[in-house]
């Protein structure tokens, strides 16, 4: 029994997620070094996730195109939610929609008036926080056409965000199908290009190449 657990254990699956899951911190740690602002914590998490949710839809029955339409809309959610600070508004929206369904069948039998001023308080929260940042996206976009440099940190954050996203996604959704080039290589040309740009993390791109070897052989 003890062999046999210690066979699941250290099978090649498993050895393949562990080096993902370090190919992955090793890649948010790189990029965290080179650029300003950003915490690798915060980007680990976030290509965690991407990643995770990329390989149980490999593993299920979507194509690659359906998954990618999921997985954009998905990111660009989760990035609006995470840079509007809109994340516990929702959550009052929801608790104060399951409030008010009680009150539907009763309002309706009896002719009253529904009280849905928490529902109207906790929406137009967040739409002011869209709004607000749709204005400062607005700005961010006029300076680019007008070759204006418009140093909006929160902007900056959220298109790594959402690159980190989508890259992380698409290494998840290619070692369910055990590529362990495509898995890895745009994580490794990405940390590339930054560290050729900043001259941080070179050791963590010796490492993405370390370990995509590693995952090479073990896919085979």
């Amino acid at each position: 029994m003890i062999l046999r657990l210690f066979k699941r254990v250290f099978s090649a699956d498993a050895l393949g997620l562990i080096l993902i899951v370090i190919a992955l911190q090793t890649f948010t740690y790189g990029v965290s070094a080179s650029l300003r602002g950003s915490e690798a914590g915060y980007l680990f998490g976030v290509c965690l996730l991407g990643a995770l949710v990329a390989f149980g839809l490999s593993k299920g029955k979507f194509s690659g195109i359906e998954a990618s339409a999921v997985l954009v809309t998905m990111g660009l959610i989760g990035v609006w939610i995470l840079g509007a600070r809109i994340a516990y508004p929702l959550l009052e929206l929801f608790r104060s929609i399951l409030a008010l369904i009680p009150q539907l069948v009763p309002a309706i039998r009896e002719r009253i008036p529904i009280d849905a001023s928490l529902v109207i308080e906790a929406w137009m929260v967040i739409v002011q926080a869209s709004v607000a940042l749709a204005m400062r996206w607005q700005t961010w976009f006029a300076g680019t056409h007008t070759d204006v440099i418009v140093n909006d940190a929160l902007i900056h954050n959220m298109i790594w965000t959402l690159v980190m996203w989508l890259v992380a996604a698409w290494t998840g959704w290619f070692t369910w199908r055990r590529k362990a080039i495509a898995a890895l290589l745009p994580e490794i040309v990405l940390l590339a290009a930054i560290i050729s740009y900043s001259a941080y993390g070179l050791t963590a791109l010796w490492l993405m190449v370390f370990i995509q070897l590693l995952l090479m052989g073990l896919c085979n």
